[in-house]
């Protein structure tokens, strides 16, 4: 649980880290779009619904193009906890 949570706060230090000022939904919706994984990471926190990059819907957008780092360096990845971490329980 420990390393899911820092593996949480490093996703959204990313969206951070790009700015959200930088961010306008429905200027970019598709992974081509984005230069790298940290503005998708922007992209997918601040517009959710309104871009199409996480197909899967894992929480991990661009996963072919910019981000797929993410799940491979986390093989005990579990999308529902990542999703919604306020819903699941601690061990």
């Amino acid at each position: 649980m420990k390393l899911l949570t820092a593996f949480l706060a490093a996703s959204l230090a990313c969206g951070a880290a790009f700015g959200a000022d930088e961010v306008v939904c429905g200027k970019k919706t598709h992974c081509s779009h984005m230069k790298d994984c940290e503005e998708a990471m922007a992209y997918l926190k601040k517009c959710p619904g309104q871009v199409k990059i996480d197909g899967d819907g894992n929480g991990i957008p661009c996963e072919k193009q910019h981000c797929g780092h993410l799940k491979k360096q986390h093989s005990f990845f579990d999308a529902d906890r990542f999703k919604n971490p306020q819903s699941s329980k601690d061990s």
